[in-house]
C-alpha cells in the first residue's frame, strides 16, 4: 500500500481507472492488498515502456500471474493505444484489421 504515495504513481482520473481494471483482474487470483500491489507493478512496468523506444511489451515477472491475466492487460492495453493513435474506433478498427466493437469490447476488460 506504500506504493500508493509515491510520487512515481502521479496520474489522473483514467489512471486511477485503469487501476482499478488491473487490479480487478488480479483479485481473481490474489488477495485485495497482493492484486493491488501487482497492479501498481503492472502500471510502472508499462510507463517504463512508453519510455524505452523499440520496447513492445514488458511482461515483468510472470510467476504469480496466468495467461488470461495477461491476455485481458494486452487487450485493453491494445484497445487504448488504438484509439489514442487512429482518433476514433473505427479508424482503429480498420487499421488493426478487426471489429470496432471488439476493440471497445476491449476496453471494458470482460473480453
Amino acid at each position: 500500500m506504500n506504493k500508493l504515495l509515491e510520487p512515481s504513481l502521479a496520474g489522473n482520473l483514467r489512471d486511477l481507472k485503469k487501476l482499478a481494471f488491473i487490479t480487478c483482474a488480479y483479485m481473481n487470483s490474489y488477495s485485495p492488498t497482493e492484486a493491488l500491489s501487482k497492479a501498481i507493478c503492472s502500471l510502472q512496468e508499462f510507463d517504463n515502456i512508453e519510455e524505452n523506444e523499440g520496447t513492445k511489451f514488458n511482461f515483468g515477472d510472470l510467476s504469480n500471474t496466468t495467461k488470461d491475466e495477461l491476455d485481458k492487460l494486452f487487450k485493453y492495453e491494445l484497445a487504448r493505444a488504438a484509439k489514442r493513435q487512429f482518433g476514433t474506433w473505427s479508424n482503429a478498427g480498420k487499421n488493426l484489421q478487426i471489429d470496432q466493437k471488439t476493440l471497445q469490447k476491449y476496453m471494458k476488460n470482460d473480453s
